[in-house]
Order: structure tokens, then C-alpha cells, then sequence
């Protein structure tokens, strides 16, 4: 388990390798999978798990972006 400043780096990386995965696959249809594969192999987790997690980072990250987005109007 990863507590306190581990996790906040943890989160870090996650948010890097997500940015660069969007701008090679902007839909997130290859990448996600590739890597998922060889971060759950990494960190011995389930490749779906990997999956997952890197999709939803994405797409929260969207959310974020497009709440800043509004609240500037």
C-alpha cells in the first residue's frame, strides 16, 4: 500500500505516462492496453486493473481541464 508522499509521486507518474499515451493515441484504444500490460507486469497486478486505472486517470483529467475550462467563463 502507498502512503503519503509515495503515493502523491506515484499519482505524478501515473498523470506523466497518461499525457504521453494521449499524444500518441488520442483515442486511447492501443497504448492504454500495451502499457497497462507492462505496468501490471511491473507491479504485479492484474493488466485490467493497469487498464483501467490509466483510462480513468485520462478521463478525470479531461473532467478537470474542461471544469477549469468553464469556470474561466
Amino acid at each position: 500500500m502507498l502512503l503519503g508522499e509515495t503515493l502523491n509521486s506515484f499519482k505524478k507518474e501515473i498523470n506523466s505516462i497518461v499525457d504521453l499515451i494521449q499524444k500518441r493515441d488520442p483515442k486511447l484504444e492501443r497504448f492504454t492496453d500495451l502499457v497497462g500490460a507492462k505496468l501490471g507486469s511491473i507491479l504485479q497486478k492484474p493488466d485490467f486493473e493497469m487498464q483501467m486505472m490509466l483510462r480513468r486517470t485520462c478521463f478525470m483529467n479531461k473532467k478537470r481541464d474542461k471544469k477549469a475550462e468553464i469556470d474561466k467563463m
